[in-house]
């Protein structure tokens, strides 16, 4: 059974001045929690893309720009916003980004001992992921 919350904060920041920069989709799971987040190597996504998923952040990241302690480089924010979180009893995240006109939703679920994510909507042809036979599948219930 999913569940729903309400409207939450989100932020995608670019994390840079280390070995491999990538960008952390970090959002609330409830109001006032600290964040979920997901290590993204491109942002926005155009295709399914392995994420990593991270430890819970601190709320500050929200609206914060600037070094990361422990000489860990610096991050500045590329994106910031509303959405509405689901997660499903077997791990699967959906972020509906409000902002957007189209309202577009990130999935991020678990394959093997990974998690990746796809937009479903606007953000991406859908069709043209089907296309790949090497896509992986939506767990049931959820998307294409």
């Amino acid at each position: 059974m999913a569940r729903e919350s309400q409207l939450l904060r989100y932020v995608v920041l670019r994390h840079e001045g280390i070995p491999q920069p990538h960008f952390d989709l970090m959002c609330e799971h409830k109001p006032g929690s600290k964040l979920l987040c997901w290590r993204f190597p491109v942002w926005p996504v155009t295709k399914a893309t392995q994420v990593e998923e991270l430890g819970l952040h601190r709320r500050e990241y929200l609206d914060y720009e600037g070094p990361v302690s422990g000489d860990r480089g610096h991050v500045r924010r590329v994106e910031a916003g509303a959405c509405l979180v689901t997660c499903s009893g077997d791990n699967v995240w959906l972020l509906t980004m409000v902002n957007y006109p189209a309202r577009p939703t990130l999935m991020i679920w678990p394959r093997d001992s990974e998690r990746v994510a796809i937009w479903m909507g606007d953000k991406m042809e859908i069709s043209d992921a089907s296309a790949d036979p090497n896509r992986p599948r939506s767990p049931e219930g959820f998307g294409p």
